[in-house]
């Protein structure tokens, strides 16, 4: 009759996320903070990193360690269980498989294969997670397939919808299933209406704030915003290990006074680096807008490999805009904060219209900043971009 009745009580599962940190480590105090709290109240509460720890800036990411700092501050959390952003593989399958080493989280892919030579070791598809009262929860990890593979030529990054298709029966082994994912909304709307097994997914990579979640299909999609500014809270009903009533939530971290002192001075040990605060040029004017600061890098591209033309992408891009005064050498690495290399061409006339012509086929403003020429876009009745000018 006991066990009964305990089997009949409902019990409250949260899970705390953050997805495109981007090294952003300043809000990890109120973080860790946070969620000791809330642990002192509430027996089932997880931490879950959904991707896209690196590239944003230079006390990360040009680490002597590259990206140790914020594994140090995220297992002072700690987290529980990640799944790998594409970022994440840009530092090479070394540098991924120490900072795996070093993590105190569980790292889940279902999508990534590796053979024999690489330094990276593959990690396992799921893993599993049981609550104070008996109930399962499985959790399947899946990243994006946009990795670029001439940085990791020993994996292969697999279509993850199609992948997590073949873990359709997961299910069966758990009373709750979630998707901890870093494809983006759309991929993770779409992967809910193909497979409506999970409760929940848990998403990254798109950079998506969604207040409240959405459903779909009866999915709960989740996803927090970027670079640490919010913690998602997912909060999940189960009675008789069934699930009942799921919610999410947004934590804006700026509105939290209290910090773990001791996460917070590895914080500023982090961030006393002399090195980034090196001051090599001012700005007497700052720059506007993203298109203003494109410029500037290809002008930079142009002239130190001396090229005619030099094209940036919108998205290499970090600052929306940069105030006048000093220019540091932190500043530099975050306004080209992805350290992408620079291909070489030899295009003519027609080839860099049509280039530019075919960037604008999905954008309303251009995403190709340019050095060494000016071009006019040309629009339709419909403002369709037609032609260049």
């Amino acid at each position: 009759m006991a066990a009964a009745l305990a089997n009949a009580q409902t019990t409250e599962m949260i899970i705390l996320s953050t997805n495109d940190v981007h090294g952003r480590i300043d809000n990890f105090g109120k973080m860790a903070a946070y969620v000791k709290q809330l642990k002192k109240t509430h027996p089932d509460v997880y931490v879950f990193n959904a991707g896209d720890l690196v590239n944003g800036n230079p006390v990360v990411d040009e680490a002597t360690e590259k990206g140790a700092p914020i594994i140090d501050l995220m297992n002072r959390v700690p987290y529980d269980v990640s799944c790998m952003g594409n970022h994440e593989f840009e530092n090479g399958e070394a540098v991924l498989q120490r900072r795996i080493e070093q993590s105190t989280s569980v790292y889940v892919d279902a999508n990534i294969d590796t053979i024999a030579a690489s330094a990276f070791h593959p990690t396992r598809p799921y893993t599993w997670l049981h609550l104070h009262d008996g109930t399962i929860v499985g959790v399947l990890g899946l990243t994006a397939s946009s990795s670029n593979p001439c940085l990791i030529p020993n994996i292969t990054v697999k279509d993850p919808i199609k992948k997590a298709l073949e873990y359709q029966l997961l299910k069966d082994s758990c009373q709750v299933l979630i998707g901890l994912t870093h494809i983006g909304y759309k991929a993770d709307s779409l992967l809910a209406v193909k497979m409506n097994a999970f409760d929940v997914i848990v998403g990254g990579h798109s950079h998506t704030e969604l207040p409240h979640g959405m459903m779909v299909n009866g999915v709960l999609i989740t996803q927090a915003g970027d670079k640490l500014r919010f913690i998602g809270k997912t909060t999940i009903m189960i009675k008789d290990h069934q699930v009942i009533r799921k919610t999410f939530e947004m934590i804006d971290l700026s509105t939290l006074t209290a910090v773990d002192p001791e996460v917070q001075q590895r914080i500023a040990f982090y961030n006393n680096n002399s090195r980034f605060k090196k001051v090599v040029a001012k700005t007497p004017h700052g720059f506007a807008n993203k298109e203003e600061l494109g410029s500037l890098k290809a002008d930079a591209i142009t002239a130190s490999l001396k090229l005619d033309i030099a094209f940036d992408h919108a998205r290499n891009v970090s600052y929306d805009h940069f105030p006048k005064g000093n220019i540091t050498v932190g500043d530099i690495y975050e306004i080209d904060s992805y350290d992408y290399s620079i291909i070489q061409y030899a295009l003519t006339p027609a080839q860099i219209r049509n280039l530019v012509l075919l960037s604008m086929k999905k954008n309303d403003t251009p995403v190709l900043f340019v050095s060494g020429i000016t071009y006019t876009l040309l629009k339709s009745k419909t403002g369709e971009v037609i032609a260049l000018a």
